[in-house]
């Protein structure tokens, strides 16, 4: 019997696919229906450069980009095809730069010393500043947000600006410690499993579960949390119990406690950013691009913020007076 009229079982769902209802079919004859591969290619997208290109859940094989395209929308194939090109590049000698108006990217090299993207798509067509992220003006044309000659500044600030980005980016959200894999957690515990590696790690301190501190050194994430209250190497399994030892965090919700969690971790970010510059570059890029310190962030506030992530109270102790004290805390 030709094995072309077999029917498949989708790996997902487990239903009898027919031939005309596969919708991806891997090069060791692992299927997905229409339904579940649509769905699968959802979340791969989702998750960003570091699922892609996309490869077969059983197998790891890589999935064939033809079958691939012929299920994705016209956005999910620019995203994708965003996804695949900062993955399979060369970091270290290329980058992604992206249209701010449509989803229209282009690898460049990191030695060039343009700022300006001319977009290719037909519906677009916008000329814009890839530093400031905005379309170009001339003379004849009224349309645009920003004077073409102001781009000088943008070309003088362009190293600057782009530090600045990767900062905040990096800030925003917390790293698996072995693959690198990027995101922000659920309000479920504080336990992670990465996707990418499935390494386990702790989401308040960034370590992997193999070398954080834990009350017993060849037990699971959970004996990291024991005593975390007093013992500043530990940290809690939901953020929402910090408040009760450093009023800072809330209570009320894990919600609310991830929010203050990044708000301490964009703060030590930009400590970091503004340490790398003097202060008459820091006063020049702030004001030229003075929505980053009105729109975005709170620059004032951000220097005040205490970085430590937990600031716990002194221990009692007989012989030494309370009110000079001074508490310990979390440093990361």
């Amino acid at each position: 019997m030709n094995s072309s009229f077999i029917n498949k079982i989708c790996i997902i769902c487990s239903d009898i696919v027919a031939d005309k209802d596969i919708g991806i079919l891997c090069s060791n004859d692992h299927c997905l229906c229409v339904g579940c591969a649509k769905d699968f290619l959802k979340t791969t997208i989702a998750c960003g450069e570091e699922m892609c290109p996309a490869k077969c859940s059983v197998c790891k094989t890589e999935l064939d980009y033809r079958q691939v395209e012929t299920l994705l929308d016209e956005d999910q194939h620019c995203d994708y095809s965003l996804h695949c090109t900062k993955a399979l590049m060369d970091k270290s000698k290329y980058e992604v730069v992206c249209c701010p108006y449509c989803r229209y990217h282009e690898m460049w090299d990191l030695e060039s010393e343009g700022i300006t993207l001319f977009c290719g798509y037909e519906n677009c067509k916008k000329i814009s500043c890839i530093v400031c992220y905005k379309e170009y003006m001339f003379a004849d044309d009224s349309s645009g947000d920003c004077e073409s000659e102001s781009h000088e500044k943008c070309y003088r600030l362009k190293k600057i600006k782009k530090d600045w980005d990767q900062t905040t980016y990096e800030g925003s959200q917390r790293f698996c410690p072995d693959c690198k894999y990027g995101g922000i957690k659920d309000n479920a515990c504080t336990h992670m499993s990465c996707p990418q590696c499935k390494s386990e790690w702790c989401y308040v301190c960034g370590k992997s579960s193999n070398i954080c501190d834990k009350s017993d050194p060849e037990g699971s994430l959970y004996s990291h949390n024991e005593e975390w209250e007093s013992n500043d190497k530990r940290c809690p399994m939901y953020l929402s119990l910090i408040g009760g030892v450093d009023q800072r965090w809330s209570t009320r919700n894990d919600a609310e406690a991830k929010q203050f969690l990044h708000k301490i971790l964009i703060s030590k970010a930009i400590r970091e950013f503004e340490a790398r510059y003097s202060p008459n570059e820091l006063k020049e890029f702030y004001e030229t691009y003075s929505e980053i310190s009105t729109n975005q962030y709170n620059i004032v506030e951000a220097r005040k913020i205490d970085p430590r992530l937990i600031i716990r109270k002194p221990k009692a102790s007989k012989n030494r007076d309370k009110s000079t004290s001074k508490g310990e805390c979390i440093i990361f």
